[in-house]
């Protein structure tokens, strides 16, 4: 394998191969250009979302874009109780539960292809996703990550997902959201020391999380700023593609599928580890609206996110992704996790 970090990249629209050129990566041609900034590429298209907090309220409130910048410009307010923020925001802007069903009817009707809300990608770096970065990339926080893995209520099941991992000895590895480190600790130990971990997250100070993580194992950890529905990577380089809740906290559940089925080489693998069903993550949301288990799994179904373990067999099977084996760890009266392995045809 070759010592370049950033010699896997592509332009994630037009997937011409990026080359790394006066301090950041551009098409031979230099007609695209994204900025490395930390050594940390940003791969997000220019007319795509550089980041998002809650996606299903930004989904409902999709025709409502100011009222979305809204809610996160109000810092107090959401750090305090984001939750009932975005309710009294949606039943304030959108109304109750019919609303709600029509405004995502629409949604489902228009099937742009596009998600919101819509920022250029040199608003992804902030100075404050600067700082995060550098205060998470210590090799101290990723020793932190690795033992609230090893401590948490959930070790029963993360150790069946590291295990999962492990017995693949993939060389090259995507995982699918970096977000708080926790799957990227798990991989980052589980891989060969000669292998490769690439992260993707859209927000750029989850990524600090990635480089703590490579710095404490001594591994290969490469975080890049990207999004699921254009991945920045050629066809068929990765052994194996995982991925932590990064499919339950995610949009376009299909495109996303689609993305990974193409990323991974004929006889890959797909780790997925996953909530049973979305609806404890959706109900503080919409259960102050009337929403039941059954009416919140069509609604996510309509809106294309991630509904449960049982669909995401489906739909993976759709993008050529055959299950291998699941095995179920109950957490507690309303949740479950899911362990997942498919297969590339």
């Amino acid at each position: 394998m070759k010592n370049n970090r950033f010699d896997l990249f592509v332009a994630p629209q037009t997937k011409q191969p990026l080359i790394l050129r006066r301090g950041g990566l551009e098409t031979a041609d230099g007609q695209q250009r994204f900025p490395v900034v930390l050594h940390t590429p940003v791969l997000l298209p220019e007319t795509d979302a550089s980041v998002w907090h809650r996606e299903l309220v930004e989904l409902i409130l999709w025709e409502h874009p100011d009222e979305i910048e809204k809610i996160y410009a109000d810092k107090a307010r959401w750090q305090k109780d984001p939750n009932a923020l975005y309710r009294q925001t949606i039943r304030r802007v959108i109304g109750g539960k019919e609303e709600i069903l029509e405004a995502i009817e629409r949604y489902a009707a228009a099937d742009t292809g596009i998600w919101l809300p819509k920022k250029p990608a040199s608003n992804a770096v902030s100075f404050a996703a600067k700082r995060a970065f550098l205060k998470y990339s210590t090799a101290r926080n990723g020793k932190r990550r690795m033992q609230t893995a090893r401590a948490s209520d959930f070790r029963e099941s993360y150790a069946a997902y590291e295990s999962q991992i492990a017995a693949l000895r993939p060389r090259t590895l995507l995982e699918l959201s970096t977000g708080a480190g926790t799957g990227t600790s798990l991989t980052a130990n589980a891989m060969p020391d000669d292998a490769r971990l690439y992260t993707v997250d859209i927000d750029f100070n989850c990524l600090g999380n990635a480089a703590g993580i490579g710095n404490y194992h001594r591994k290969t950890v490469v975080p890049v700023c990207a999004n699921f529905w254009y991945l920045p990577f050629p066809d068929a380089v990765f052994d194996c593609v995982c991925t932590l809740n990064g499919l339950d906290e995610s949009r376009e559940i299909r495109r996303t599928l689609e993305e990974a089925a193409r990323v991974l080489k004929p006889g890959g693998s797909f780790a997925v580890f996953s909530r049973k069903t979305a609806f404890m993550r959706q109900q503080r949301i919409l259960a102050d609206f009337g929403f039941n288990e059954e009416e919140t799994t069509a609604l996510l179904h309509k809106c294309r996110m991630y509904a449960c373990a049982e669909h995401l067999i489906g739909l993976c099977a759709e993008k050529g992704l055959a299950l291998q084996r699941q095995a179920s760890f109950p957490a507690g009266a309303d949740l479950t996790w899911v362990v997942s392995l498919f297969r590339k045809a």
